[in-house]
C-alpha cells in the first residue's frame, strides 16, 4: 500500500516533469533532491522530509555527455510517500531500485517521460476506492503498533525488519526472477530494493564511528540537534541517520512503566535527513533532530546545532580518518577509556558471526558483496587506524588511583572487582541477542539484530537504573548529600560505573546530569573517582 506519491526529474535545479496530488506544496523539494556536491559522484541515493508530512527520497544519476553538455549529463527522480511513521522513512525506500531504474533510463532516453508516466499510473493513490485501501492499511499499522507497545517493544525493530527483508529477498533470488541489475522483474513482493534498506547498515556505524560511536548515541539519548557535515554520497549518511534514530530510542514500555517526565515523542530522535541551505529557519526553530548536509555554511552556523558531526569522505588508497565530533562552543568529544572498552568486546561478539560463513547459493550477484563484508572483518580495519586521536588519554588522576590500588592486595580485589562488573553488565546487554538466523543472510544482516539488541538493552539499562537512583534518593534523604537541596539526588563514582560510565569521564558525569533532567525532571551531583587523600589532602 502506496499513499500519495509524486515523481519528479531534475536537470540542473529546475523541476523537469512532475506528477502529484492536487495542492501538494513543492517548494524547495528541488534543493532537497539535488544536494550540493553531487556532480563529484556518479550516483546516490537521497533521504529527506518535505513540509512535515512526506518521506522524501531521490536517486540521483550521472553519466558522461558532450562539451555542450559540460561534458556530464544528469538527473534525479524522486517521490514523496506520505508520513506514516516515526522512523522519517514510511515507505519511501520501497522505491529506491525502481527510482535509481528510472533516473538512468533517462540519461540515455532524454525526452522520452513514458517510463515516468507508467509509474505514476501504477502507484498513485489518489482514487476513491484507493483512499478506503488507504485508511484501511493505517488502521491496521495502528492496531499492528499498539499491539507492539503493549508488549512492550519498539514501533520499529531493525534487527527483525532486516530478517524478515532477507527472507523474502532470499526467496526472490531463488525464484530468479531477476535482470542484470540484480531487480526483481516478476513479482512486486521480492522486488529486489530490501538490499537498499538502511536497516540493513547498522553495521557501517561501527565501521564509521568506531568508539565515537558510544557519544553519538549518548547526544542521540539527550535529544540533541545533531548534524552531520560531509560530501556525497549522501545516502551512507542518510543510511547513518536511520540507523541512529533507531537505537536511541527508549522503549514504549520503559517510558510508560517508569513514568518518565517526557512527552512520547520525545521517546525518539526526528530524522530529517538531507538538508541543505533552504532549510536554515526550520533548523533553527526545531528540536531533537539529526540531519545531514553537505553545505558547509550550515557548519559555521553554531546556533542551529548542539552537536556537529564532521564526516571524513574515504578515498581509494588514502587511509580513511575517523569523524570528528565537535559541540556548538567548539569543544571536541572523544571516546571515553570505558567506551574504548566496550568497542573492543562488541566487536569480539560481532566477530563470532564470521564463524558461520553466509550462504552463496543464493545467487552469484551475492558473491561480491558478500565477499567484500568479509574482507572488511566487521570493522578488522577500524583497529588499524589510530584510535587515540578519538580516545581521551587515561587522566593522571585515574592513573594514580589505579597504580595505588596496586601496591595493596585489598586494592587488587577492588579492581579485579570493578572490572569483573563491567564485564558482566556487557554479558548481560547482549543476553538477548540473537544468534542464530533461520534465514539466508549476508554477513551485514547477521549483525544488525545483535546490534539492535544490545542499544536497546543500553537504553533501557541506562534509564530504569537512573530512576532506581532517583527512587532510592526520595526513600533515603541521606542519599541526598549533606548541604544538598532536596530535590537533588547525588550519584556515587560507584553508581556511575553500575550505569556502565566513566566516573573519571567529564562528560560522562555532564551526560548523567543532563538524562536527569531530561527524563526526571530532576537535577543531579555526580562524583567522579574515589580517589585518594593523604593527611587529609586530596592528591588524585
Amino acid at each position: 500500500m502506496i499513499p500519495h506519491l509524486h515523481l519528479l526529474t531534475f536537470t540542473s535545479y529546475t523541476i523537469a516533469w512532475q506528477c502529484s496530488i492536487p495542492g501538494l506544496d513543492l517548494s524547495g523539494v528541488e534543493y532537497k533532491s539535488l544536494p550540493s556536491g553531487l556532480h563529484g559522484v556518479q550516483s546516490d541515493l537521497i533521504y529527506y522530509i518535505h513540509d512535515r508530512q512526506y518521506a522524501g527520497i531521490s536517486a540521483f544519476a550521472q553519466e558522461a555527455a558532450d562539451k555542450v553538455h559540460r561534458n556530464a549529463s544528469f538527473c534525479a527522480v524522486g517521490a514523496l510517500v506520505a508520513l506514516d511513521s516515526n522512523d522519517g522513512l514510511s515507505k519511501s525506500w520501497e522505491h529506491a531500485v525502481e527510482l535509481q531504474i528510472l533516473a538512468k533510463g533517462l540519461l540515455k532516453r532524454g525526452d522520452d517521460k513514458r517510463a515516468l508516466e507508467l509509474y505514476w499510473e501504477k502507484h498513485r493513490l489518489d482514487s476513491d476506492k484507493a483512499k478506503e485501501a488507504e485508511i484501511e492499511d493505517a488502521l491496521r499499522r495502528r492496531t499492528k503498533s499498539e499491539d507492539r507497545r503493549e508488549s512492550g517493544r519498539s514501533d520499529v525493530n531493525p534487527g527483525l525488519c532486516v530478517n524478515a527483508l532477507l527472507a523474502k529477498r532470499s526467496k526472490s533470488l531463488d525464484r530468479g526472477g531477476l535482470d542484470r541489475s540484480g531487480v526483481n522483474t516478476r513479482s512486486s513482493e521480492g522486488r529486489g530494493w530490501y538490499a537498499d534498506h538502511p536497516g540493513l547498515r547498522v553495521n557501517a556505524l561501527l565501521d564509521t564511528f568506531g568508539p565515537l560511536i558510544f557519544p553519538l548515541h549518548r547526544a542521540a539519548l539527550l535529544r540533541q540537534r545533531i548534524l552531520m557535515l560531509g560530501a556525497p554520497p549522501v545516502q551512507h549518511s542518510c543510511n547513518a541517520i536511520h540507523n541512529l534514530t533507531l537505537l536511541s530510542s527508549i522503549p514504549k514500555a520503559d517510558v510508560t512503566s517508569i513514568q518518565l517526565n517526557m512527552p512520547e515523542k520525545a521517546a525518539i530522535s526526528r530524522p530529517l535527513f538531507s538538508v541543505g541551505i533552504t532549510d536554515i529557519p526550520a533548523l533553527a526553530s526545531d528540536n531533537g533532530w539529526i540531519a545531514t548536509t553537505t553545505d558547509d555554511i550550515l557548519g559555521d552556523k553554531h546556533m542551529l546545532y548542539d552537536l556537529l558531526v564532521e564526516l571524513v569522505p574515504s578515498a581509494n588508497g588514502v587511509k580513511q580518518k575517523w569523524p570528528r565530533l565537535r559541540t556548538a562552543e567548539g569543544k571536541v568529544i572523544k571516546a571515553s577509556q570505558r567506551d574504548f572498552r566496550r568497542y573492543q568486546r562488541l566487536q569480539r561478539e560481532l566477530q563470532k558471526v564470521r564463524e558461520d560463513p553466509p550462504d552463496l547459493v543464493v545467487g552469484n550477484m551475492y558473491a561480491e558483496e558478500t565477499a567484500s563484508l568479509l574482507k572488511r572483518a566487521l570493522g578488522a580495519d577500524d583497529f588499524e587506524k589510530d584510535v587515540s586521536e578519538i580516545v581521551e588519554p587515561l587522566g593522571w588522576t585515574a592513573a594514580a588511583y589505579s597504580a595505588a590500588l596496586w601496591c595493596t592486595s585489598a586494592g587488587i580485589s577492588q579492581l579485579e572487582a570493578e572490572t569483573e562488573e563491567e564485564e558482566q553488565l556487557e554479558r548481560d546487554l547482549l543476553e538477548d541477542a540473537p544468534r542464530n538466523a533461520h534465514v539466508r543472510q549476508i554477513t551485514e544482516a547477521k549483525v544488525t539484530p545483535i546490534l539492535d539488541s544490545y542499544f536497546r538493552a543500553l537504553n533501557t539499562h541506562l534509564v530504569t537504573t537512573l530512576a532506581d537512583l532517583i527512587a532510592a534518593a526520595d526513600d533515603d534523604p541521606a542519599r541526598a548529600g549533606e548541604g544538598a537541596a532536596e530535590d537533588v539526588v547525588c550519584i556515587s563514582a560507584d553508581d556511575v560505573r553500575g550505569l556502565g560510565l566513566d566516573p573519571w569521564n567529564e562528560n560522562d558525569r555532564l551526560f548523567i546530569t543532563q538524562m536527569v533532567r531530561k527524563y526526571f525532571a530532576s537535577d543531579a551531583e555526580v562524583g567522579a573517582g574515589e580517589g585518594w587523600s593523604v593527611c587529609g589532602v586530596r592528591i588524585c
